[in-house]
Formats: C-alpha cells, structure tokens, sequence
C-alpha cells in the first residue's frame, strides 16, 4: 500500500504537481480504489447465490404481459445495532405483492409473488413462465432480483460515482 502511495505521488511530482497536493490527491486516490475494492468484494460475495438461483430458474424462459388484479404493500422494519440492550439502528423494507393473470396459448393463467414498487400505479408487468408449465411463474422484478449475476454493472456504477467525486476533489485542490 505503502509502495503505491509512493507511486502515486512521484507520477504527480513528475507532472509538476506541489508535494502536498500530490499527497492529498493519492491518498484520496487510496481511498477511491479501497472502496471499488469493497463494493467488488461484497458483490462477488452474493454471486454464489445468485448462480443458484439462476440455474433455479433457468426453465422460465416464455415471458407474457400480465395484467395486475391487485397489490399490497407489505412495510417491514427490522432492529439491528444493540448497545446496552437498547436498539439503536432500524432499517425499514418495502415490498409490493401483486395478484396477476397473463395468457400463454389463450389460456389465462394466475400468480401471486413480488412485483416492482415503481409499478404502483401501472396495471400491468412482465411475467417469467416455464412454456411447459405456465403455472411455474413469476414477475420479471422477482426473476432479476433472484438471478442478476450481472455485478460488473454494479461495481462499474458505483465506480464512475466515486471516480466523479474523486475528479471533483481534485478540481477543488487545485483551484485552490
């Protein structure tokens, strides 16, 4: 870590960057690749399970437009964080379950299961069938949410975002 602090700085020496400045901008440089470090990380860490859950699923290949009969929001708020037996964090969740019915080969068919909260207000959502057993289904919000192994796409966001503030703190630096 040490060795690439010292890099860091001499490539921004070389530049014609003040020392100081150069310190600040490779620790803030440490600091960026340590949390892309982390969210990379914490992302391979659930891919296991989403594999899993995607070869779970894998037969659920028809896809429908399903018609919403109707939705509940279920709120459900946990306590985590105790200190001198007192909660001292919660968290609170929101899940939208909907009743829908779609047509696969002019059969109507029903399910019950999580669909997008974005949806509130729509009447309709893509349902996930298995064409052998269109009673095998679910909404398209669940199937990804169970099988995104796309983590890449994660890291990769929540990189941009934090090298677009690492460009800001640089600007700041070297404005002053």
């Amino acid at each position: 870590m040490e060795s690439l602090l010292k890099f860091m700085m001499d490539f921004l020496v070389d530049l014609g960057v003040d020392p100081d400045r150069a310190l600040m901008v490779s620790g803030l440089g440490l600091i960026v690749i340590g949390f892309i470090a982390v969210v990379l990380l914490s992302q391979l860490s659930l891919l296991p399970g989403q594999v899993k859950n995607k070869k779970g699923m894998r037969h659920m290949t028809g896809r429908a437009v399903g018609t919403i009969l109707n939705g509940t929001l279920y709120t459900e708020t946990y306590d985590y964080g105790h200190k001198n037996g007192q909660t001292v964090e919660t968290t609170t969740t929101h899940r939208y379950i909907v009743t829908y019915e779609f047509k696969v080969n002019g059969v109507t068919y029903q399910g019950q299961g999580e669909g997008s909260y974005a949806f509130w207000e729509r009447k309709r959502q893509t349902i996930c069938y298995d064409p052998k057993n269109p009673e095998d289904n679910c909404t398209l919000f669940f199937y990804d949410r169970k099988t995104d192994t796309n983590f890449l796409k994660k890291v990769f966001s929540a990189s941009i975002w934090v090298i677009l503030l690492f460009a800001i703190a640089i600007v700041y630096l070297f404005s002053r």
